[in-house]
């Protein structure tokens, strides 16, 4: 069959996700993956952050905006861009103040977050099922 409107899955079954988010509970993430990456229009720049609980092998991975060429402030009003950054750079901030970086203010090379420990508490939520939630 090379039709898409052909295909029928319903013999598949029910499926469940191939990665499981952490049950409620008190965990230690430690960063485990990081590195910079440049938005495809070249505008913005992103730290992408892996986080893996080693009781478990489970991971979240995030990305946080570190800067972007239209952020800007104006009359004391930040667009969007400038939020957006704003954001990132306050959570990049907690990560390294959290986890014990020895310089979270000028944290240098982004392989300095390797390692990093943080304690996180996972609490049931509402039923995510779609980007509505």
């Amino acid at each position: 069959m090379s039709n898409f409107s052909d295909l029928d899955l319903g013999d598949l079954g029910e499926t469940s996700p191939t990665r499981k988010t952490l049950a409620p509970g008190n965990y230690i993430l430690a960063v485990t993956d990081v590195g910079t990456r440049e938005a495809k229009n070249g505008q913005a720049h992103f730290l992408d952050i892996t986080f893996t609980c080693p009781e478990t092998s489970q991971y979240v991975s995030d990305s946080l905006m570190f800067a972007h060429k239209g952020a800007k402030t104006v009359n004391g009003s930040e667009n969007n861009y400038q939020k957006a950054v704003s954001i990132g750079r306050q959570r990049l901030k907690k990560i390294l103040t959290f986890g014990g970086h020895p310089s979270p203010d000028k944290p240098g090379d982004p392989q300095s977050l390797m390692g990093l420990k943080l304690g996180v508490r996972v609490k049931e939520g509402d039923a995510w099922t779609n980007m509505q939630g």
